[in-house]
């Protein structure tokens, strides 16, 4: 059932809970992102832009979400012609997950984290990479006792290379214990 608001109409969802209307877009913002996007495709081949990517990152998971939207609901924040024009420029509205290159696009990411801060101690901050840190250990544990576990030598030894640790007790920058 829908709740009305001081100032408007909110939609409800399953639980209860309740997310305002669909915001129009800021379209002189997506002009200029549009712009980035076919730069970052002559750049690298392809407009599969990862979340990391603090500046186009965001903008591309809003489209995507803005396009199940208008999609589903018949929401009228991306205009066709919007659409068209992404779509001409190689833009993908899913992404089909490839779990290897996945690992191998967060290995990347690591390795150039290990060169430039001389370790593999991602704290907590990079949210993405250090979740996926954690994950690699919680899988090496599993593996170590005898559990189903998708880390393989190969990964194993990539990691090793880089000079990535398994288990932490302590930060060796800091003092106290890290809690992974």
């Amino acid at each position: 059932d829908a709740s009305a608001g001081e100032g408007g109409t909110e939609h409800s969802l399953v639980d209860g809970d309740s997310i305002p209307p669909a915001v129009p877009r800021d379209e002189s913002l997506d002009e200029d992102n549009f712009d980035k996007l076919v730069e970052f495709r002559d750049t690298h081949g392809h407009c599969d832009v990862p979340l990391s990517n603090a500046e186009l990152g965001p903008w591309v998971k809003d489209l995507r979400a803005a396009y199940t939207l208008h999609s589903e609901e018949d929401d009228a924040s991306l205009t066709a012609n919007f659409i068209q024009r992404l779509e001409e420029i190689g833009f993908r509205w899913t992404i089909p997950l490839d779990k290897d290159a996945a690992w191998a696009a967060k290995f990347e990411q690591l390795k150039q984290y290990a060169e430039a801060n001389g370790d593999c101690f991602v704290p907590r901050k990079h949210k993405e990479l250090g979740q996926w840190v954690g994950y690699q250990r919680r899988l090496y544990s599993k593996r170590a006792c005898q559990e189903k576990s998708t880390l393989t030598d190969a990964r194993i030894a990539e990691l090793e290379s880089i000079g990535f640790e398994w288990k932490i007790l302590k930060h060796p920058k800091k003092a106290g214990p890290v809690f992974i």
